[in-house]
């Protein structure tokens, strides 16, 4: 027992238990605010490139972004929208799976803000896919369909662009294809796919 005493009273004088400590307690951390680039990609050949938001829903959208990254201290704020044509639709289907094929060639870089996170909306990846982030620095490629097949700007849609914008706020996750998965297992894995199929 005078083991146990000897070690209570030891505790007991390293606390400081005289008084209140001078530091500071629950100081909200300061928000970072970070701007972003909306591009709506548009196609007339190609629907799952053709993305139909409308500058409300976007809104909507990064409400919802800002709501998951809340608790993080981090404010994405929408710089512009910007609706640009896609270029070299018929590529977009080998993208996913083939490592040869630069998925930037179906994105309009012309308006790209290399100072700001850019954010290319298409219509749907297919596969089960959400969104993916680039190699090119403080890019996302995201789906207006989330990978249940569902359109919610609120919903799927938000959550995947809130995990997408994550390796640029440095959370870096990233899905790797194994021996024994299919190519969409991993999709995009060659430019850094972060969302798994569900």
């Amino acid at each position: 027992m005078s083991v146990v005493m000897g070690i209570a009273l030891t505790l007991g004088a390293c606390s400081n238990s005289t008084g209140p400590t001078n530091e500071p307690k629950d100081i909200e951390p300061k928000a970072i605010e970070l701007a972003v680039r909306m591009h709506l990609v548009q196609s007339g050949q190609l629907d799952a490139l053709n993305v139909g938001l409308s500058d409300a829903e976007v809104t909507e959208l990064m409400t919802a972004v800002n709501r998951t990254w809340a608790r993080a201290s981090i404010i994405w704020s929408l710089e512009s929208i910007v609706r640009e044509d896609a270029r070299n639709e018929p590529l977009f289907s080998r993208a996913p799976t083939d490592p040869t094929v630069d998925p930037v060639s179906v994105l309009t870089t012309e308006h790209l803000r290399p100072d700001i996170w850019n954010v290319f909306m298409i219509r749907d990846f297919g596969g089960g896919v959400g969104g993916v982030y680039l190699v090119i620095e403080r890019v996302v490629v995201s789906a207006e369909i989330d990978p249940g097949g569902q359109r919610d700007t609120a919903g799927g849609m938000a959550r995947v662009l809130a995990h997408e914008l994550g390796p640029w706020a440095c959370l870096t996750w990233r899905a790797r294809p194994t021996a024994t998965s299919r190519p969409l297992d991993a999709p995009w894995a060659h430019v850094r796919s972060s969302t798994p199929s569900r």
